[in-house]
C-alpha cells in the first residue's frame, strides 16, 4: 500500500492503520460496519490496537489526515466545513490550511 502519491491523488474514503499496518476501510471513521471489521479481526479490545486514522487515495495509499487535507484542498474535495477550519464563502480556495481532514468536509 505504500504507492507513491500522485499528482492526481483524490482522497477516497475513510481508513484506521492498525498497529500490524493492516488498513481498515469505511465510509466514515469508526462507522458501524468499520468497528465491526475491527471486531472480527482483532477482538473486542480492537481500539488498542489502532495506530492512527486516516484516509485512502484511489491508488490505495494510506495518507494521514493532515496530508489527505493537503490533497482534498487542492482537490477541490472539500464541501462542507466541521467548525475546525475557517471559512469564507464556503469556498475550497477560501479554507485556511488547519491540517485535519474529517469525513464530513467530503459528503
Amino acid at each position: 500500500m505504500n504507492k507513491m502519491h500522485k499528482n492526481d491523488s483524490r482522497i477516497v474514503c475513510a481508513a484506521i492503520l492498525m498497529d500490524d499496518g493492516s488498513v481498515i476501510t469505511g465510509v466514515r471513521h469508526a462507522s458501524p460496519l468499520m468497528r465491526l471489521t475491527m471486531e472480527k479481526i482483532y477482538g473486542k479490545n480492537y481500539h488498542k490496537k489502532v495506530e492512527k486514522q486516516g484516509f485512502v487515495d484511489q491508488y490505495e495509499n494510506f495518507i494521514s489526515r493532515e496530508e489527505s487535507w493537503s490533497i482534498a484542498k487542492k482537490q477541490k474535495q472539500i464541501i462542507r466545513p466541521t467548525g475546525f477550519e475557517s471559512v469564507l464563502e464556503n469556498q475550497p480556495e477560501d479554507l485556511e490550511d488547519r491540517g485535519m481532514l474529517f469525513s464530513e468536509n467530503l459528503y
